[in-house]
């Protein structure tokens, strides 16, 4: 190619961009944000909130911080204020993201990729999260190899099992699967991806599901246990080797959705 999802007043809502980005494209993060994940206040998560910052930390395939390994903790006041508001928003299951009063489609559902879902016979994309794409794989806590791809998928299917899902569309880049806005008995489908750790916020098209990354993230629920490759740059380094294997011009990443 994440709990309950946060409404567009999210605190950060006014640093991401209104442009409608590319699947590949990177999204601006939130600095009150950054700067708590960068000390390590969330029970020491190795990994920084603002995408472009997520790069290779060596050979062992880990992810982490661009430039150094992260600060050690640092416990002052506003940050400690900061962690709470931050947990505390997350944690109030706010109503799921408008879904912009576009169509309504509803059904029984099936997961074919951790962020997309057959209703009613059409392909749907979750709107603002990205999950593993087919191929990918992540490392689990004991630094085993497993296919987060299937899993994830897996988890989706959980969710909407023997279910009715409610999608209300979004409006979507031409040529490109459907986005929508997706509930299941008033939850929001996305969000509860997001929080089980299980796909990321895909904070270049909205905030929405920021702040409940970062209580996954805290939480190491799902893929955060242990080491994960955002997909965006998943896919981005894919078309970069399959440009040198070919000798062929580098493919642009397919966009989102």
């Amino acid at each position: 190619m994440i709990g309950e999802g946060n409404s567009a007043s999210a605190p950060c809502s006014a640093t991401v961009q209104t442009r409608t980005p590319t699947r590949g494209s990177h999204a601006r993060g939130c600095p009150i944000l950054n700067r708590i994940l960068r000390v390590g206040l969330l029970g020491g998560v190795n990994r920084a909130a603002n995408p472009r910052d997520w790069v290779a930390a060596g050979g062992d395939g880990g992810w982490a911080a661009a430039g150094a390994r992260l600060a050690p903790m640092r416990l002052t006041l506003p940050l400690l204020i900061a962690v709470l508001t931050v947990s505390a928003d997350a944690l109030a299951a706010p109503p799921p993201p408008v879904g912009g009063g576009g169509d309504v489609i509803e059904g029984h559902a099936q997961a074919t990729e951790g962020d997309t879902l057959l209703v009613d016979g059409g392909e749907i994309r979750l709107y603002g999260i990205d999950a593993p794409d087919p191929g990918q794989t992540c490392q689990n806590r004991r630094g085993a190899t497993y296919d987060c791809f299937a899993q994830a998928t897996k988890e989706l299917q959980a969710v909407v099992q023997d279910k009715i899902v409610r999608c209300t569309t979004k409006e979507s880049p031409p040529k490109q699967r459907r986005l929508a806005v997706c509930t299941v008995e008033g939850r929001d489908v996305a969000g509860i991806m997001v929080r089980a750790g299980w796909a990321l916020a895909y904070t270049a098209l909205t905030p929405d599901y920021y702040n409940t990354q970062v209580l996954a993230m805290s939480h190491r629920a799902g893929m955060w246990g242990g080491r994960v490759e955002p997909p965006w740059l998943w896919r981005d380094r894919q078309a970069t080797l399959e440009a040198d294997a070919t000798g062929k011009p580098r493919k642009k990443p397919s966009g989102q959705p």
